[in-house]
């Protein structure tokens, strides 16, 4: 009744648990007025979106969210994360998905790339376990603010994206959120910098 964990063994020592992925906000007024100023989800135009394109897949269809965090989009989406999270299936790197070639109808990817230092790595393998004719649907940031869990390596255009995720054919394209989202992002950032002390984010300077 576990949960497979099939990553290598210098990776097993980083295995957080959902402890360190959900921790419990701080009480507090200065605590409520930072969450205040979160900006919107950037995924959070997207889940339509995914929500529609998941309705043409009849159940039990093979669907695979690679960085599931800890959502269940559907109950027979198999959740594929590089940690022991909540409604994780499996525990795994992107890189080396441990399936089948030609294993899924869908692969779906939302906010990932931008997580991992090989995209393209992890692209090679979605397609690898995607069936002939399968599809992928891929949301990766153009314009948002640095967002490290736990890195932040880069950003792409629509061209770049068609770049990354060759030789598959585009479908379908948009934008995930509008300029708004990307505003409070920067808003966010800098608002805190005329906030009393008690406010900010602590930052840490370390040297050897």
């Amino acid at each position: 009744g576990g949960v497979p964990i099939l990553v290598v063994p210098e990776e097993r020592p980083r295995l957080a648990g959902v402890e360190a992925k959900k921790a419990a906000p701080a009480p507090g007024l200065a605590s409520r007025f930072k969450r205040a100023l979160n900006p919107p989800s950037p995924s959070f135009g997207l889940v339509d979106g995914c929500a529609r394109l998941l309705d043409e897949y009849p159940a039990g269809s093979a669907i695979l969210e690679v960085g599931s965090g800890t959502r269940r989009l559907r109950s027979d989406v198999v959740n594929l994360e590089i940690d022991r999270f909540d409604n994780v299936d499996v525990v795994a790197n992107g890189a080396r998905l441990p399936f089948l070639d030609a294993t899924f109808d869908l692969v779906i990817s939302q906010a990932v790339l931008e997580h991992v230092p090989n995209p393209r790595e992890v692209v090679v393998e979605m397609i690898r376990v995607l069936k002939p004719g399968g599809r992928m649907y891929v949301e990766i940031p153009f314009l948002q603010g640095f967002h490290a869990d736990p890195h932040d390596y880069q950003r792409y255009t629509l061209s770049g994206l068609d770049v990354l995720l060759t030789p598959l054919r585009r479908l379908d394209a948009g934008v995930a959120v509008g300029p708004s989202s990307m505003l409070a992002w920067m808003l966010r950032e800098y608002l805190p910098l005329w906030a009393p002390r008690f406010l900010r984010t602590p930052v840490a300077v370390a040297g050897a």
